[in-house]
């Protein structure tokens, strides 16, 4: 007997999002025949008379876990990293995946079976694929025969222009002796139907570039060229950032490539390291450090071919994590997918990659609730569990990833919610940024210091006056890159009725949404509602984040090599290369520096790290440069030549209707952009502090029972109240009227704050950016257990970004817009592996004009006190001073650096759960933390401070509230840099 298998036809497999619904649930072979364009459907006997071969496919059966891993999953990183065994604990190792691999009996039984059926050919890791009970994944090669046997189903082979994937009609089905612990299966063959336009209108397309700032339009080889180091400078990698590149060992980087020969490999090891000594000046590396783990193929890569893609990949890596070792695992065939070459990233027990970047993604389409996506999602979760971070790259065709149907799609093996999706940005330098026409005002006005526009600039990155930026050379690789913007990668550009490039080219950063999956828990707290752009529905929103791909600037690497008749003849060309392609190993190399940063913290690497990143961007928006330019707009269908509104497309080589269809930059997060590109140093602090502080923390919650409006005040404590909201209105707080007012349009922001707290951000850029008024800062004082919610004339605000934020010492109710926000004017040290009685490092940016000190001090609660004392209590003063922190030269303050200067500190003595506070010092005053401590206006005493995010604030330095611009001190408290050797100090 036999067991149906829902959801589970051919169709269903490759096709979701390309043929009507009702197709995807028959799939009989005329509709198949159809979807793809095939000519003929030849059964076995026919395919092998006409092709003197057999009619085969390779399958993996997943089984299911023994028990199922979700708990874990869903915890936060800290409790992965808990439960997550070390392979090289044998006990540990064998007990955790016999928990959450496939039951031995279960495994053994589906063996079994197969073993015995004819035309079923059981594949083992030296065929290059993993089969194991801890894998839960028997991989076999199927007959025609044994697909019969094992599926119930005639298979054929299709044959059109461009596909001849072998299919079935109709549902399969499995033995019931192993239908019921088999919970999907993949087909790794690569297909996708000939898409048809699900219901998309055309559109016409305005004249000219598609994109914005995008120089090189039409042009892969124009624009700037800087080498991968240079733009991980230009990022500001952590070991970049604090010149310890070439001092640290960085770890093992796995990469999906094409498979190899051994002259092939030869050659490029040879390529490669011409390139490592000759371009980026660094050490070549050897075979053990550059590894192929599967055997040689009959017929691999022809060696004068080896080029684009891998050695991109390999480049990037080299320029970027030069001390990574790098292993290739291979798509093993032309046709198949690279579900097998990542599944043997994951299960490498050799060597064991911290990450695995992939660029490359398949076409199949897979229909939600269907055995193949449940499979896939099986792989990914298994990466997750060994400790594996997965970055893809979210493709290189726009909104549309160049499927004729007319309406945004995304490659789904790639927009797995447990990968790290990664799509492209272009980034312009003054010079090339005054030749593109779609920037024009912009740049005028940022070349005029138009302070609305060099305010908005910095959020994308901009750490000097425009003015003051060099114009780069195009004629030759830069080793220093300086940018003015940074945009969505868009080059798509019309003249008349002709795209060149066009929409079937990979021509620009893809993202939109994967409506198969649910919205990932880690975008819902974030406050998102991925929704696509046409049908509205929802689900996993692409990419996370973003790097170079092209445009106005492009990466030179290695790019071609050539087999002379020795190996002193073999020639090697560098140029200008980008994509997504090169996007992914970028975020795959700074995540190598942070895993090197947190093993020399005594942390665990990364892993599975989604969830870190979102709350990241929302404690510390400054880790990443804020892409608000552009747009990956790229739908089309094909149509006749005479269809009135084609234009024709030169990639696809026919005419078609554009629809219009994509997604634009915004501020904060988008379907373009993602979170933005890195700022990899504030990153790597960051992740420090949210890693540490799930691991050692002892912070209570800002509020308990957080809901969507209201929370409950954990315990007694004051708070700084300061508002956002763009128009103002009448704000009530738990039964407490507030009158804000109306910030400037260049008041400072968290992400500013964070920014500024560089020593490389420019005092001038400081001072020009200085002045613009914040709304008015209250404070309020909580009671245990106190219900808190906000009103905004009279109607009740939703709490945003709540669970993100609420460790770490502020609430806000609002939006991305603006809102209301409660933050602590304290700071609670978590110290690495929660010590006592170690370093901080105090980080200042002064933007006031008077000289000022600050002194650290230690309270005993979250309303100040010391003893019996509290905040302006006569004695409060000298019972701060005498718990002044002390510098690490012995001074109980520390000096403000100048107007619009930089400089830091380490303050000594601090232990795990001390609570922090702070006072101000200058023209004569002090100013505290602490309104209470702070002088009269009218009845009110006056807050002095402002938080800017994760234990960052703002003080106000003038009598009375002054401008309320509360940036004349930008102070960050550093608890968790010092850790290890301080690689972040």
């Amino acid at each position: 007997m036999a067991k149906e298998i829902a959801n589970s036809t051919f169709l269903q497999a490759t096709s979701y999002g390309l043929v009507p619904d009702s197709e995807l649930t028959t799939s009989t072979l005329a509709q198949i025949k159809s979807a793809y364009g095939a000519s003929s459907a030849l059964n076995a006997a026919d395919w092998a008379s006409t092709y003197g071969s057999d009619l085969k496919v390779k399958v993996a059966l997943v089984l299911d876990r023994a028990e199922d891993a979700s708990t874990l999953l869903d915890g936060d990183w800290a409790e992965r990293q808990n439960a997550l065994p070390d392979s090289a604990d044998t006990k540990a190792f064998e007990d955790f995946w016999n928990q959450y691999g496939a039951k031995d009996s279960d495994y053994a039984a589906v063996t079994h079976a197969l073993k015995n059926m004819d035309g079923v050919k059981l594949l083992k890791d030296s065929d290059g694929y993993v089969t194991s009970a801890e894998s839960r994944t028997v991989w076999v090669e199927l007959t025609a025969e044994g697909f019969h046997n094992l599926f119930g189903k005639e298979l054929y082979g299709i044959v059109g222009d461009n596909y001849a994937p072998a299919v079935w009609e109709g549902n399969v089905s499995l033995p019931d002796e192993i239908a019921n612990v088999v919970g999907g299966f993949w087909v790794d063959q690569v297909a996708a139907a000939d898409g048809q336009n699900m219901g998309a209108e055309g559109v016409t397309l305005s004249q000219g570039a598609q994109g914005t700032a995008n120089y090189s339009y039409g042009d892969a080889k124009g624009g700037v060229t800087g080498t991968p180091t240079a733009l991980a400078d230009y990022y500001n990698f952590p070991l970049n950032a604090q010149n310890l590149l070439d001092e640290i060992d960085t770890p093992t980087v796995g990469l999906v490539e094409p498979r190899l020969d051994q002259a092939s490999y030869d050659l490029l090891l040879q390529g490669l390291n011409d390139y490592r000594t000759k371009v980026l000046g660094i050490a070549p590396l050897s075979k053990d450090e550059l590894l192929r783990t599967q055997p040689d193929p009959s017929s691999g890569t022809k060696p004068d071919h080896l080029k684009t893609e891998l050695t991109l990949d390999v480049s990037i890596v080299s320029g970027a994590a030069p001390s990574s070792d790098m292993v290739f695992y291979s798509k093993l065939a032309g046709d198949s997918t690279t579900f097998a070459a990542t599944q043997q990233a994951i299960w490498d027990l050799t060597n064991n990659p911290a990450v695995l970047t992939s660029s490359y993604s398949d076409t199949n389409r897979y229909a939600a609730d269907t055995p193949f996506a449940w499979a896939y999602d099986q792989l990914m979760e298994d990466g997750v569990l060994r400790n594996v971070t997965l970055l893809m790259s979210a493709g290189d065709g726009g909104s549309s990833q160049e499927y004729a149907n007319g309406v945004t799609t995304v490659h789904q093996t790639h927009a797995n919610q447990w990968a790290l999706v990664v799509s492209g940005t272009s980034l312009s330098a003054v010079n090339t940024a005054e030749q593109d026409t779609t920037v024009t005002t912009l740049v005028d006005k940022a070349l005029a210091l138009d302070l609305d526009t060099v305010f908005d600039l910095t959020a994308s990155g901009l750490k000097v006056l425009p003015t003051d930026l060099p114009d780069l050379a195009t004629d030759q690789p830069l080793s220093d890159v300086a940018a003015l913007l940074e945009a969505v990668w868009n080059q798509y550009y019309i003249k008349d009725t002709r795209l060149s490039p066009g929409y079937a080219d990979n021509f620009s950063g893809a993202g939109g949404v994967d409506d198969v999956q649910p919205i990932p828990q880690y975008q819902l707290d974030f406050g998102l509602v991925p929704s696509d752009a046409f049908s509205g529905a929802t689900g996993r929103g692409v990419p996370d984040v973003a790097a170079l791909a092209g445009g106005s600037m492009f990466y030179y690497v290695l790019t071609t090599m050539r087999e002379g008749s020795d190996s002193s003849k073999n020639s090697f060309t560098y140029g200008p290369n980008g994509g997504t392609s090169a996007a992914t190993p970028m975020w795959a190399s700074l995540t190598a520096q942070i895993d090197a940063v947190f093993e020399d913290a005594g942390l665990p690497h990364l892993g599975y790290y989604n969830d870190l990143l979102y709350q990241s961007a929302a404690v510390t928006p400054g880790a990443f440069n804020d892409v608000s330019l552009g747009n990956n707009v790229s739908t089309y269908y094909v149509v006749d030549k005479d269809t009135a509104g084609a234009v024709y497309d030169e990639g696809l080589g026919s005419w078609i209707m554009p629809t219009g269809l994509g997604y634009a930059a915004e501020d904060g997060y988008d379907l373009a952009s993602g979170l933005g590109t890195p700022n990899g140093l504030l990153l790597a602090r960051t992740l420090m502090t949210l890693a540490e502080t799930q691991l050692h923390g002892e912070a209570p919650e800002t509020l308990s029972g957080v809901g969507s409006f209201t929370g409950s005040s954990t315990v007694d404590q004051t708070f700084l109240v300061q508002s956002t909201l763009g128009g103002g209105g009448a704000v009530e707080i738990a039964g407490e009227a507030f009158d804000f007012g109306t910030a400037g349009s260049t008041a400072w922001t968290a992400r500013l704050a964070q920014q500024a707290l560089q020593s490389d951000f420019s005092s001038d850029l400081t001072r020009f950016l200085d002045g613009a008024s914040q709304s008015t800062a209250a404070t309020l004082q909580a009671s245990a257990g106190q219900v808190l919610g906000v009103s905004v004339d009279s109607a009740q605000a939703s709490l945003y970004q709540s669970d993100l934020t609420n460790d770490y010492g502020f609430v806000t109710w609002g939006t991305a817009n603006g809102g209301v926000t409660l933050a602590r004017p304290v700071a609670i040290a978590t110290t690495p592996d929660g010590a006592n009685d170690v370093d901080a490092v105090v980080r200042l940016r002064q933007n006031g004009v008077y000289d000022s000190s600050l002194m650290v001090y230690k309270v005993d609660d979250l309303d100040g006190r010391i003893g019996d004392l509290q905040p302006g209590d006569a004695g409060y003063a000298d019972a701060a001073a005498a718990r002044a922190y002390l510098t690490t030269d012995g001074s109980h303050s520390i000096d403000g650096p100048g107007y619009g200067a930089y400089t830091q500190a380490e303050i000594a003595g601090v232990d795990n759960g001390d609570i922090v506070a702070m006072a101000l010092t200058t023209a004569g005053e002090t100013y505290w933390g602490f309104a209470e401590a702070n002088e009269l206006s009218g009845d009110q005493y006056v807050t002095h401070l402002w938080s800017y995010g994760l234990n960052t604030w703002g003080f106000e330095d003038t009598r009375g509230g002054g401008d309320r611009d509360y940036n004349d001190l930008i102070v960050g408290l550093d608890f968790t840099s010092p850790a290890g050797r301080g690689l972040l100090v």
